[in-house]
């Protein structure tokens, strides 16, 4: 797993590097998906499942993508490994820069600049959609340990907690000006504390119970 992340982040980084007329076609692994033409372009957030080893990405133009690891990439371009991604959900026009996936496998939330997070069974067959932040951007997203549901943080400035069934409500209604802008997320792994990062220098961990800070 690790290898096949490696080398395909290490192309992208090689293509972003030497300007924008260096990129591949489609994507790190310069492979279009199934059933697809369009362009991938760069690859925003990615989780690997725990349940089938599957490597799920989403980026730039909307694009969901399942790989099947080993996805390994050779510079001669003459030989490869791997296998055209399964594209669970076509170009939607938007940036989607965040994605995670439940601790037990069954589900994938994503979201970005279309403002709604999209919730997925892991077979790509889309069960609801939440708007958590109003219409603002989705930055983050991560799972609750249980499965039931997830955390976002968005471009309202709120932390909110969002069921699988796509009910919202805030964990944290407003952030502090020290922290006006949340891009990452972690939870503990009893679900009681919650870790951020943003824009200001420091880690923030909260109580999700209380939605105070420490």
């Amino acid at each position: 797993i690790y290898k096949g992340l490696y080398e395909a982040m290490n192309k992208l980084q090689a293509n972003v590097g030497a300007g924008a007329g260096a990129n591949p076609n489609f994507n790190a692994l310069n492979q279009k998906p199934d059933k697809w033409n369009e362009r991938i372009g760069a690859v925003r957030a990615m989780r690997v499942s725990k349940d089938d080893g599957s490597l799920y990405t989403t980026g730039s133009e909307g694009f969901l993508l399942k790989w099947e690891l080993p996805a390994t990439y050779y510079l001669s371009q003459k030989e490869r490994n791997s296998k055209p991604p399964e594209a669970l959900a076509k170009p939607a026009g938007k940036v989607y820069r965040a994605l995670d996936i439940s601790p037990d496998g069954k589900y994938l939330a994503r979201g970005g600049d279309n403002s709604k997070v999209e919730i997925y069974q892991l077979s790509g067959n889309q069960l609801n959609e939440a708007n958590p932040h109003k219409g603002y951007r989705v930055w983050a997203i991560a799972f609750m340990p249980d499965g039931k549901g997830f955390v976002s943080s968005g471009g309202d400035g709120s932390i909110q907690y969002t069921t699988i069934d796509g009910e919202s409500a805030p964990i944290v209604p407003q952030l502090p000006d020290e922290l006006s802008l949340v891009t990452s997320l972690a939870i503990s792994g009893d679900g009681r504390y919650l870790a951020t990062a943003g824009n200001s220098s420091e880690v923030w961990i909260w109580n999700q119970e209380t939605g105070q800070v420490f």
